[in-house]
């Protein structure tokens, strides 16, 4: 076997080995000294240090992992070997593959029995995300009328700020999301057809809800009166 370098890595280590070594985020990835190269390397919920001595000619002169592969080119050094190679693609003007990140490695893994339990013990807790996740997935409707409009508006009020009068630009923040994502549908169709009075008077009847709502709450945030001016 060749002597492992940025030119020839691609034959000298296995396919499979090189594959599943894309899979593994690297971060901080800090050059300490020319060709002298060390980072993180993530594989599922463990995390590697790992270093790699490139000398000027591209060969791998010495390379060291935690996860106690001895002398052996492990996975988490084939990741950090692709993350340099990728990166010195970059300056010379080749496009590099965007990075997996650590949660989609985890959503790709997971058990989707486990998945789905963890889903739905967050969206009871969080019933402002439980009204986004039953508008995403219930379908949406062909037409609305200005009671369900006003309905929509105002269970997202309730999903995320309840009752409460001081209202602090977190809670705003999430409302707007919330209230922009509800809507979409609706705005959606009146842009359609622009002149039908019946998809005019939805948008009447959010804007009316979203005034009442401002002129009942105490806050020091805009956030309600620049998502008005936007509809």
């Amino acid at each position: 076997m060749e002597q492992i370098s940025l030119k020839n890595y691609t034959t000298q280590l296995s396919k499979a080995l090189l594959k599943k070594a894309t899979k593994n985020p690297v971060r901080e990835c800090d050059e300490t000294e020319k060709g002298h190269y060390i980072a993180y390397v993530d594989e599922g919920v463990e995390s590697f240090d790992v270093s790699l001595v490139i000398s000027p000619s591209g060969e791998i002169d010495a390379h060291n992992c935690d996860c106690k592969k001895g002398k052996q080119f492990c996975l988490h050094t084939t990741s950090l070997l692709l993350h340099i190679a990728v990166e010195k693609k970059i300056k010379t003007g080749v496009k590099a593959k965007a990075k997996t990140s650590k949660t989609d490695i985890l959503l790709e893994d997971a058990d989707p029995i486990a998945l789905k339990k963890w889903l739905r013990d967050l969206l009871l807790k969080n019933k402002d995300l439980e009204l986004s996740f039953v508008n995403q997935f219930a379908g949406k409707k062909h037409s609305y009328s200005p009671a369900e409009a006003k309905q929509l508006t105002n269970d997202a009020i309730k999903a995320v700020v309840k009752s409460r009068k001081n209202i602090d630009t977190t809670q705003l923040k999430k409302l707007v999301e919330l209230w922009a994502d509800m809507h979409k549908p609706i705005v959606e169709q009146y842009h359609g057809e622009v002149v039908n009075e019946s998809l005019f008077i939805n948008i009447h009847s959010i804007l009316e809800c979203c005034i009442e709502f401002q002129l009942k709450i105490i806050t020091s945030s805009n956030k309600i009166k620049t998502y008005i001016e936007s509809l």
